[in-house]
């Protein structure tokens, strides 16, 4: 049975609404990442096709932006020894570069080449190290000019510090080598079916 992708959405923007109100009731800045995750939502429902999603890869990257969400109740807290955000990068890492390395595998072709293996993983790796990059001069910004707060526009939970950037760079980089890492080995065992 396929995954209606409209259905999804909904799904999906139903638990990130209860969140944004949440946010909104707790009176913490949250609410901005709530709007944004709302309207990045509803921008991947409308350009679903064009971002060549499969249904795995929209479910990851729907997932992925859930957790990110949780955040508001989960930035600035520790499991394992480890703080959220940590996990958060990580996930990151390993959902986009799966979503990469499954565009690039199937999509993209130079001057009738396919890329193989190691193309596809350095790649992949650029491309989510690129939107961290991204990411984070975004965050940066935000914490420029609006201060301390809570979210992805604010300097506060979450944060963990003057190396608060270079960490999550690293930890989305181990998550985009480990998820390339279990892309090649799927990739071989379907090659090797064939």
């Amino acid at each position: 049975m396929a995954i209606n992708k409209k259905n999804l959405t909904l799904f999906f923007v139903f638990l990130n609404l209860i969140i944004l109100i949440n946010s909104f009731i707790q009176g913490t800045k949250f609410v901005y990442d709530g709007i944004i995750i709302l309207i990045f939502l509803i921008l991947l429902y409308i350009y679903y096709e064009k971002l060549f999603f499969t249904t795995l890869t929209f479910v990851l990257v729907n997932i992925l932006i859930l957790i990110h969400h949780l955040g508001s109740f989960f930035y600035g807290r520790s499991f394992f020894g480890l703080e959220y955000d940590i996990y958060v990068h990580f996930l990151y890492g390993i959902i986009v570069s799966i979503y990469f390395y499954t565009f690039l595998s199937s999509k993209i072709n130079f001057n009738k080449h396919k890329l193989d293996k190691s193309e596809l993983f350095f790649f992949a790796i650029i491309l989510v190290m690129g939107i961290s990059a991204i990411h984070e001069l975004i965050e940066f910004s935000g914490a420029l000019i609006l201060g301390p707060g809570d979210g992805f526009l604010f300097f506060g939970a979450g944060d963990s510090g003057s190396f608060d950037t270079e960490w999550d760079l690293v930890n989305g980089f181990l998550g985009s080598f480990l998820g390339c890492c279990l892309m090649s080995l799927i990739r071989r065992k379907r090659l090797t079916k064939e």
